[in-house]
């Protein structure tokens, strides 16, 4: 077993992902901006905006997990947001390089990233393909250069839309579903490539102990916007009889947050298999009825 800190462990993805390392009997630990004396897990204080970070948890780390950053989805894409998005990533990232060489113990880094990375439409991608235009795919390229840099064997997860019963994607999706406000976002046709957030964390877990470079979290199955919504709403009982929302109306509301909710992905994990991994939870209607 390893003793991993995990820096981003608060939220979604990080603590689902704690508990289940801690449930494996790793030893966990997490990096966060205020420490309260009643947290259940082991916290140590960081500042990356100050490239600060409390050396005792340099002490046992062997494995370091970044998925510190700020909302893709949280907020629309002004100058200034983009430029949060942009540094609370790299600061993140530079802070952990840092202190690695006060981690006497340390063996891996593993860091988060995002299929958006890849170019939106036409064909299915996988760990080797090219780079995207745009915004997000040059923040996930930057992301990933930067931790590289790192002095240990390095894994990057490009993860995909992730599926949980704890708020995200779906939380997002189900609210005006439940209101009967749901509706088809552009023409509906583009592919959404999702991950239950259970098989993301087997995927890291699986990191740990063995596999570096590039690797796809998603099940390997995506579906389209449409799909999807009308899945959802079939889910919860409700109906979907809004017309699709246009391209050029969210383009109007959200701005160049809007092609984050139009993007168009088919991703599959090809190098998940050279380590022992595959999503387990593959169907969509399956994958919903557990988890709303």
């Amino acid at each position: 077993m390893s003793s991993i800190l995990i820096a981003g462990g608060s939220g979604l993805v990080g603590t689902a992902l704690a508990s289940h390392l801690k449930k494996e009997g790793h030893d966990v630990a997490v990096l966060s901006r205020s420490v309260s004396p009643k947290a259940n897990i082991k916290t140590f204080s960081w500042d990356p905006s100050s490239q600060l970070m409390d050396e005792a948890a340099c002490l046992e780390t062997e494995v370091i997990i970044n998925l510190a950053g700020a909302s893709v989805s949280g907020k629309l894409w002004t100058k200034k947001y983009k430029q949060e998005l942009i540094d609370s990533r790299l600061q993140s990232t530079s802070t952990l390089l840092k202190y690695m060489p006060k981690m006497p113990k340390l063996k891996k880094f593993i860091s988060a990233s995002a299929i958006g990375y890849y170019p939106n439409g036409g064909n299915t991608m996988d760990e080797s393909s090219a780079q995207g235009q745009g915004f997000l795919a040059k923040l996930c390229s930057d992301w990933e250069a930067e931790a590289l840099k790192a002095p240990v064997d390095t894994a990057i997860v490009r993860i995909g839309i992730v599926l949980s019963d704890k708020g995200g994607f779906l939380e997002a999706m189900s609210k005006p579903i439940k209101l009967g406000a749901g509706a088809v976002l552009g023409s509906g046709k583009q592919m959404i490539s999702w991950i239950d957030i259970r098989d993301l964390t087997q995927l890291f877990d699986r990191l740990c102990q063995n596999g570096t470079g590039i690797f796809n979290g998603v099940s390997g199955q995506f579906t389209t916007n449409k799909t999807m919504t009308k899945t959802i709403a079939k889910q919860l009982k409700r109906p979907v009889w809004l017309p699709p929302v246009p391209a050029f109306a969210l383009k109007l509301i959200f701005g160049d947050f809007s092609d984050e909710l139009l993007a168009d992905h088919k991703v599959i994990s090809v190098r998940g298999a050279e380590i022992g991994w595959q999503a387990n939870h593959t169907d969509l209607s399956v994958v919903l009825s557990d988890l709303l």
